[in-house]
């Protein structure tokens, strides 16, 4: 894998997310490479060698801090 991350334009407010996610980065679907930085950023959360360094990539302090919204 490449080194994935989505493009300024996106964090600058640019390009909607959306728009990110329909569109391609060299011939690649953005909506492939996103997916596969969900699955090796979740099998990283698994690896137990990580755990010193848990704390850059850990989505625990989300889980706890994030609200859920009920429709």
């Amino acid at each position: 894998m490449e080194n994935f991350s989505p493009a300024l334009e996106v964090y600058r407010g640019k390009i909607a997310t959306i728009d990110y996610y329909r569109d391609e980065t060299k011939g690649t679907p953005n909506a492939y490479l996103i997916l596969e930085e969900l699955i090796l950023t979740w099998l990283l959360n698994q690896n137990p060698a990580a755990k010193p360094y848990q704390e850059l990539f850990t989505d625990h302090f989300l889980i706890k801090k994030t609200p859920i919204i009920h429709n």
